[in-house]
């Protein structure tokens, strides 16, 4: 046998065993969005300020998510969805960072809250509806919560509702608007 036959069948044995010990390729990450965007409350509308968009709802996923069930999710990667995001435990609250789009539709979340509880969270919106991205002030943080069944979160994933007194236009100053209630749900998520 020759030399060049043996170094090939080592080569050839080692990528196999190789590739067998590899760890499996994780699951993509997935999500899924409703929000409604509608005009704040006079008295908590800042003067010389309104909402300038008809109340509208904003999806990713059909059916999307709400209180009674999740929902069906876009996968990163998939369709035109890109889906980016790590829920991680972090002594007694999990921390959230999402982001995700699909057919126009953005959707980004910073924040964190207690299991089985609510906390605080920047966000930020975008649809083809408003051609404009909305994001709450840093002094009106929007409100995440798990609080009530079967919303859950845990490692790697979350079913959570949300909601923003307070949302600003980034092109025109003088918008603004709430987002009286939304959900999201995040699953494959990084740990």
């Amino acid at each position: 046998m020759s030399v060049r036959r043996l170094l090939g069948g080592a080569v050839s044995a080692a990528l196999l065993f190789g590739a067998a010990c590899s760890d499996p390729v994780p699951p993509p990450s997935q999500a899924g969005l409703t929000i409604h965007i509608r005009s704040a409350p006079a008295g908590a509308t800042p003067d010389g300020k309104s909402c300038q968009f008809n109340p509208h709802y904003a999806y990713i996923g059909s059916p999307p998510p709400g209180a009674g069930a999740p929902g069906s999710r876009v996968v990163d990667e998939e369709g035109g969805a890109s889906v980016k995001c790590a829920v991680r435990k972090s002594g007694d609250v999990f921390k959230v960072s999402a982001s995700m789009s699909h057919k126009g539709v953005a959707f980004t979340v910073n924040g964190q809250l207690s299991p089985g509880g609510s906390g605080t969270a920047t966000i930020l919106h975008r649809n083809p509806t408003m051609l404009d991205t909305l994001q709450n002030p840093v002094e009106t943080p929007c409100i995440i919560a798990v609080d009530v069944e079967p919303l859950q979160v845990a490692t790697g994933r979350i079913w959570a509702r949300f909601s923003c007194p307070g949302l600003i236009s980034q092109k025109q100053p003088s918008t603004y608007c709430e987002a009286d209630e939304g959900w999201f749900v995040l699953e494959n998520c990084d740990e």
